[in-house]
């Protein structure tokens, strides 16, 4: 009876160092990248867009490092007949 609670312990003792070590090696495995060698996968998407009123974002994220790069997608201002449309006058 005492080896077979021994037994349980040791089990369960090493399934959770097991379930516990597993993040810190899937974070570990990506090494940051040189600023000129990375792989920016689909490039630019955009993760806000710009408006008449607004700037916009986009990002990209290097597949080999996770980095992730943001810029601005300027706004883009109403002149004319349009933006008298837009104000209703």
């Amino acid at each position: 009876m005492y080896n077979t609670n021994l037994k349980r312990v040791l089990s369960l003792l090493l399934v959770l160092c097991f379930f516990v070590s597993v993040p810190f090696v899937y974070s570990e495995s990506k090494v940051k990248c040189p600023s000129d060698q990375h792989d920016w996968g689909e490039g630019w998407k955009t993760t806000t867009p710009a408006t008449c009123a607004k700037e916009g974002t986009e990002t990209r994220i290097c597949t080999k490092c996770d980095e992730e790069e943001t810029r601005p997608i300027p706004n883009y201002p109403i002149n004319g007949p349009q933006a008298k449309m837009m104000v209703g006058k």
